[in-house]
């Protein structure tokens, strides 16, 4: 998830790993936390680790869109250009459970939110290194 690290932690976990036998690591990075040759550049300041970056398109992460993908993209696009025939602007729209929700964008992107998953984060950690 897109949230703070420490790269001490990260090469700490990494060496844990190979004193454990493992010959090798997947470092999965959120793109709003750096761009992965960064990462890479980074993790080389540590030790010299052989690095290969791998950037995955929209198409490899999410698939095709589904059904519900395709209504949803219409309703926020209907949505959005109703806000803006109303002259309503700097807004975001989402979905809370069933029901198109709009937000400052501003106050939306400045929020702390809830790390959706975080346990299944947790658990994906604690196994995999």
């Amino acid at each position: 998830p897109e949230m703070n690290f420490s790269m001490d932690e990260i090469v700490k976990e990494i060496e844990d790993g190979r004193r454990r036998g493992k010959k090798h690591t997947i470092i999965m990075l959120a793109e709003g936390v750096m761009n992965g040759n960064e990462f890479a550049e980074k993790l080389q300041e540590y030790k010299n680790y052989h690095t290969r970056v791998t950037v995955l398109g929209h198409v490899q992460r999410g698939g095709s869109p589904s059904a519900r993908d395709r209504v949803l993209g219409s309703l926020f696009g209907y949505n959005a250009v109703q806000l803006l025939k109303e002259g309503k602007g700097g807004l975001c729209i989402g979905v809370n459970g069933s029901q198109v929700v709009f937000n400052d964008i501003i106050e939306t992107l400045e929020r702390k939110r809830d790390v959706p998953y975080l346990s299944l984060y947790q658990i994906n950690k604690e196994i995999s290194f």
